[in-house]
């Protein structure tokens, strides 16, 4: 599966077990946890963001905002 484009998510989970700023999103029904490019606020759990996969990967999804 490849997914080009950007498609709305929902924050699962702002505490990466990683520590390094990702937050687990919810896109398409597929979890998986994103990089994150503005880190101020914090995003909350359930916010709506908008998502972009690097190489249009599923496994690599990037955080590109915040709907507000």
């Amino acid at each position: 599966m490849v997914l080009f484009g950007v498609y709305r998510g929902v924050v699962l989970d702002n505490s990466d077990p990683q520590v390094s700023g990702r937050v687990k999103v919810n896109v398409e029904g597929r979890q998986a946890w994103a990089l994150v490019t503005v880190t101020s606020p914090k995003l909350q759990v359930g916010a709506m963001v908008i998502v972009a996969f690097e190489r249009g990967d599923p496994d690599m999804p990037v955080v590109l905002g915040r709907v507000a």
